[in-house]
């Protein structure tokens, strides 16, 4: 079930960019997702260096804080 995971997030991206699945809301991850999770990570390793709790919101850019 594994690939065929995978292959179905590709196929579906592709169809989106084909524009055969307009109309259907995106079930893959988005570019905000990938930047959500790299802020996570970031900021996990930040509590690392300074072995304490530091804050991890996120806002993306762009937005108002």
């Amino acid at each position: 079930g594994f690939i065929e995971a995978f292959a179905n997030l590709y196929r579906n991206f592709a169809l989106t960019l084909r524009g055969d699945r307009a109309s259907f809301a995106a079930d893959y991850p988005t570019v905000q997702d990938g930047a959500r999770g790299v802020h996570f990570i970031e900021r996990a390793l930040a509590s690392h260096a300074e072995r304490a709790w530091v804050d991890a919101s996120y806002t993306p850019p762009g937005e108002a804080s």
